[in-house]
């Protein structure tokens, strides 16, 4: 390639005497070596108002040009690239896996608002709770509907001592293929389970509480034992994952317990793996449990923020996270419709030219006429829209003045957005409120 020096004086000769490229005149632009003579004049319009005066001579120097063999001038038609230089890239997008938190919440009633805050913050799939302290008297019947975030369902088990406390129970979003098991009464624990079908294939969700023994229940530690031996044997032949959690009221992490010990060897008889590592309790014991068996889908564990007396604990499990629901939705797009069209179509209509003299005719020749314009302007049409659970503060149960307010910020702002008045900018800093 042959390399050309040029000085500035020859960039500027050539400015009279030949006609440059728009993409050299660009170069030379961006290059600040050839400036349009307006801009020169302004500049030397400044330069001698500052008290500066010309020289009289010009210093010229070298400027390195390199020349190809492209052609510099601007070609007549844009020809469009070969199918064969196109790279297809293909985006492989990585899954999410889903989340199980479970927490002894010490009273559902008294913290609705926290667990829903922690569902919606952890973006949980699956939450167990313990000691909900829920009945089945009509008296907790609307607290069932309140707990339950939209998007979701809830599977709950009472207590059955009669006394205050116990309950376990289970959120799961409805996207989810569930189905409860059959209820079944261990003498120690109460225990919930639910049965789901995932992509990867059926995974068993086993929430239990066990009440700490005491002279009232009159229970004990080695009916605890043997109840959890029958259970766990009952899964041997299940097929499917199993994911047992909940609060066992043993101190898991202290290895000179009798019970904690006795634990141990019983899950590692049956080839089951616990899975948190982390003080649960103020008081610095592990009493919540995440068992599985060793060759889950669980990956970990991890110990997050203090619910009542104990944390919460979050699990994360190797499985594709399964869509939104999908509602398909028809609309009209009735602001793309042309007044003054719409307005002629609907002089011709035969509803204003003949009329019908019978009232159910007229009727049916009303809604039939307008219905066909209708169409004609603005047909129906189809999209599929994700249904996502809607934020506690947006949810018509809880306030319906927040909406309110919201909409008519988005109309203020709409307003401002076409007329760009001070007044509308001021309405939407006055009627701001969400």
């Amino acid at each position: 390639m042959e390399r050309i020096v040029y000085s500035s004086q020859c960039l500027k000769g050539l400015q009279g005497n030949y006609s440059i490229g728009r993409k050299v005149r660009k170069t030379i632009f961006a290059s600040h070596l050839w400036k349009p003579q307006r801009e020169l004049c302004d500049r030397s319009d400044s330069y001698h108002q500052q008290g500066h005066q010309q020289s009289e001579t010009y210093t010229s120097r070298p400027i390195s040009v390199r020349i190809s063999n492209r052609s510099m001038e601007e070609p007549t038609s844009k020809t469009p690239p070969a199918a064969n230089n196109l790279i297809h890239v293909r985006m492989q997008l990585t899954p999410k896996p889903l989340t199980l938190c479970f927490m002894n919440v010490r009273s559902a009633r008294e913290r609705m608002s926290l667990i829903d805050t922690h569902i919606r913050s952890h973006n949980c799939d699956f939450i167990g709770l313990t000691e909900t302290w829920l009945t089945d008297s009509e008296r907790d019947k609307p607290f069932f509907e309140l707990l339950t975030p939209p998007g979701y369902r809830f599977h709950h088990v009472p207590s059955t001592t009669g006394h205050r406390g116990g309950g376990v129970g289970l959120l799961y979003r409805s996207t989810l293929k569930a189905t409860a098991g059959q209820p079944e009464t261990f003498e120690s624990f109460e225990i919930l389970e639910v049965k789901f079908m995932l992509r990867e294939g059926i995974t068993n969700v086993v929430v239990i509480y066990r009440p700490p023994p005491s002279r009232e229940n009159r229970l004990t530690v080695p009916m605890f034992f043997d109840d959890l031996s029958t259970l766990l044997e009952k899964y041997v032949t299940i097929p499917g994952d199993l994911i047992l959690v909940g609060d066992f009221n043993i101190h898991y992490e202290n290895l000179n317990d009798p019970g904690a010990l006795r634990l141990r060897e019983l899950l590692r008889a049956y080839n089951m793996t616990q899975h948190v590592q982390e003080a649960t309790h103020t008081c610095g014991h592990i009493l919540d449990l995440c068992v599985t068996r060793h060759d889950s889908r669980v990956i970990n564990a991890t110990v997050e923020d203090l619910i009542s007396d104990h944390h919460l604990v979050k699990c994360t499990i190797n499985v594709a996270r399964a869509a939104c629901p999908r509602e398909e939705r028809t609309y009209r797009e009735i602001r793309a419709i042309d007044p003054v069209a719409f307005s002629e179509d609907l002089q011709q209509l035969s509803l204003l030219q003949a009329p019908s003299t019978s009232l159910d005719e007229l009727v049916v020749q009303y809604h039939s006429d307008l219905r066909k314009l209708l169409d004609q302007h603005a047909p129906l049409m189809k999209k599929c829209l994700f249904i996502r659970p809607r934020a506690l503060w947006l949810n018509s149960k809880t306030s319906k003045d927040l909406q309110e307010a919201r909409q008519r910020r988005r109309q203020l702002e709409r307003k401002w957005r076409q007329s760009r008045l001070p007044q509308d900018y001021k309405n939407i800093k006055i009627n701001a409120i969400v």
